[in-house]
């Protein structure tokens, strides 16, 4: 099984609208490779949504936020999220234990 390594540099981008791209199309090349995706610095990604966001940066981070969730959702491979500082939202945890007990049921694996 391939690796492919993303960190918050590699899918955080400058312009307005690119890190959610950015996130998605880490986990379209993990999946269409079957490639273990694995996430560094998840926390500054995974992180509470910020709720007054009257600057565009803080919107795209939301966006981006968002868009790991939808990924989630979808993905069928190994993801492995490298985090320095707890808690996890509750949306990002209803997520994976989503995902486990469908291993359980013969989907994807989730430790």
């Amino acid at each position: 099984m391939s690796l492919i390594m993303a960190g918050y540099a590699e899918l955080e981008s400058k312009f307005h609208g690119d890190g959610p791209k950015n996130v998605k199309a880490a986990f379209h090349a993990a999946e269409s490779q079957g490639a273990l995706l694995f996430i560094d610095e998840a926390d500054s990604l995974l992180s509470r949504r910020l709720t007054d966001v009257p600057q565009g940066s803080e919107q795209a981070i939301n966006s981006m936020r968002s868009q790991i969730v939808l990924c989630l959702d979808q993905f069928t491979a190994v993801v492995v999220f490298s985090m320095m500082t707890p808690p996890v939202p509750a949306s990002v945890v209803g997520r994976l234990d989503e995902m486990c007990g469908r291993a359980l049921r013969g989907g994807p694996l989730c430790l």
